[in-house]
C-alpha cells in the first residue's frame, strides 16, 4: 500500500527520536549493561506496508496461473477505486496512525507503526486471500495456508538487536518512551497499491 511521503518521513523521524531517547537512557544507567538492546532503524526508502504477502510464490507461478491471478486482482482493485485518477479512492480506504510498539507478540524483535485501517481494507485483504484460495493454483493456495488470517496494518520501522531474553528494565524504559510518542492525528489516505519484491518474468504485465 503506497502512503504519502510526508507520513513515511514522519514515522522515520519519530523512530530516530525514539532511538536517541532510548540510547541516552541506556547510557546513563549501568544496570542495562552488558546485554543492552539496540534499536536499528530501517532506511527511509525501505519503509512499506504489505497488504497481501506472496513471497516468491508469484514469481514462480505458471504463466496461465499468473495471468489469471493478475486479472482477478486488477478487477478487484479497480472495483475498490484503485487505478482511477488520483483522489478518487473511496474514503472507506483511510488509515489512522495509532502507535509505535514492539512487535510481533512473543518474538518482540521489531518496532512497528500500527495503523487503524478502515473496513474497506480488511474486506479487500479478505477478498484477495479468498481469491487466492479459490484460484486453483496450488502455489497461491499454499501462500494463503501459511499466511496470517488477520491483517494488522503496520509498517516495520526498526529492528531490536540484542539477546532473546530482553533485560526487563530496558524493556520498561523502551515501553515508556513509546507510550510518550505523539503521532500525527489526521487521517492518512493511500496514493495507490503497487507490487513490491521480485517482478515476475514469466510474462510481461503492467
Amino acid at each position: 500500500v503506497e502512503l504519502d511521503a510526508a507520513t513515511i518521513q514522519h514515522l522515520h523521524e519519530t523512530t530516530l527520536q525514539v532511538q536517541q531517547r532510548f540510547h541516552e537512557a541506556v547510557s546513563l544507567s549501568s544496570e542495562f549493561l552488558p546485554s543492552s538492546i539496540r534499536i536499528k532503524p530501517r532506511s527511509l526508502q525501505s519503509l512499506h506496508m504489505t497488504l497481501f504477502f506472496g513471497g516468491e510464490t508469484i514469481f514462480a507461478l505458471p504463466v496461465n496461473e499468473l495471468q489469471s491471478w493478475y486479472k482477478s486482482v486488477s478487477k478487484r482493485l479497480g472495483a475498490a477505486g484503485f487505478g482511477r485518477s488520483a483522489g478518487n479512492v473511496d474514503t472507506d480506504f483511510a488509515f489512522q496512525l495509532r502507535e509505535i510498539r514492539v512487535f510481533p507478540p512473543r518474538h518482540n524483535n521489531l518496532l512497528v507503526a500500527i495503523l487503524e485501517a478502515a473496513p474497506g481494507w480488511h474486506q479487500l485483504h479478505n477478498d484477495l486471500r479468498e481469491m487466492a484460495r479459490e484460484s486453483g493454483s496450488l502455489g497461491l493456495q499454499d501462500t494463503v495456508r501459511y499466511g496470517k488470517n488477520e491483517w494488522i496494518a503496520h509498517i516495520t520501522l526498526a529492528n531490536l538487536i540484542g539477546p532473546k531474553k530482553k533485560n526487563r528494565a530496558q524493556t520498561e524504559v523502551l515501553q515508556k518512551i513509546l507510550s510518550d510518542v505523539k503521532l500525527k492525528s489526521e487521517p492518512v489516505y493511500p496514493s495507490g497499491i503497487a507490487m513490491g519484491g521480485p517482478i515476475p518474468e514469466q510474462i510481461e504485465l503492467n
